[in-house]
Parts: structure tokens; sequence; C-alpha cells
């Protein structure tokens, strides 16, 4: 383990990196603080930017200003929130995806609930859940379903087929 930055914390674990200005790690394997500020609270090969958390899980990464709860290899920046699940991304300013697998949430305050491979991509787009949904355009809205798409500004897909 190693503490290199000023004010840098390390916990415990094994061969763990708190490289950065008050970064920390409180345990796990193979966890790196790469930025000022970055915390990481445990789990396996996760690494963390500058004012960055990711609480455990594996293989998970926040850049700026980014939190991940936990899962295993998911991704958010720019104040946005991964809860959990795998392979989900979060992108674009305030963008959250609570959980699922493969699901991106890269708009501007867009979200994603979980399901999986669903995609809000525009400011305020959501998708509940769901499979291979996307929600395109300005506040458009896919409540779930499977191969949804909601393309108009403010339009809506409650669910079922495309």
């Amino acid at each position: 383990n190693t503490a290199a930055g000023s004010y840098s914390t390390v916990g415990g674990g094994n061969g763990n990196s708190a490289a950065y200005t008050s970064s920390t790690i409180a345990g796990g394997f193979g966890n790196f603080a790469n930025g000022d500020r970055g915390a990481v609270g445990g789990g396996y090969d996760n690494s963390v930017g500058y004012s960055s958390t990711v609480s455990g899980g594996e293989e998970n990464s926040a850049g700026v200003y980014g939190t991940v709860g936990g899962g295993r290899d998911n991704f958010a920046l720019y104040f946005g929130t991964v809860a959990g699940g795998d392979d989900n991304s979060a992108t674009s300013y305030s963008a959250a995806v609570g959980g699922g697998h493969n699901n991106a949430a890269s708009g501007y305050v867009a979200f994603v609930g979980g399901g999986e491979s669903n995609i809000a991509s525009a400011y305020a787009a959501t998708v509940g859940g769901g499979y291979l949904n996307n929600a395109v355009s300005g506040s458009a809205w896919v409540g779930g379903g499977n191969n949804n798409v909601a393309s108009g500004y403010a339009s809506a897909v409650s669910g079922g087929s495309a």
C-alpha cells in the first residue's frame, strides 16, 4: 500500500495507492486514488479521479466529481452517479444509472433506472428499464419493454415492444 499524496490515507488491504492530496482508500485490493480528494471504500481494482467516489465493487471508475456505489465495470463523471450493476455509465452532468447491465445515461440530467442495454442520451431523457430502449430527445421518456424509442421532444413510450 502507498499513501503518497499530502494528507492521503490508506486504511488497509493490499496493493492500494492514494497518490494525490487528501485522497483516501479504506481497504480492498489494487485500488487507486488518482485525483485530489478522491475516495475508494474498498473492493478490487477500482479507481477515482478528482473529488470522486467509488464505494466498492470491482473494476469501477469515477472521473471528475463522479460517484459509483458498487457493482462491476461501471463508470461515472461530471456529477454523474451509477448506483450499481454491471457495465453501466453516467457520463454527462448529473446523469444517473440505477443498475442493470450495459446501460448508459449520456444526456445532461438523463436517467436510466435499470434493465439491459438502455440509453438516455438527451437532456432530461429517461428510460425506466426494459431491454434495448432509447430516449434520444430532450425530456423523452421510455417506461420499459423492449426495442422502444422516444425520439420526439417530450415524447413518451410507456412500454411494450417496437
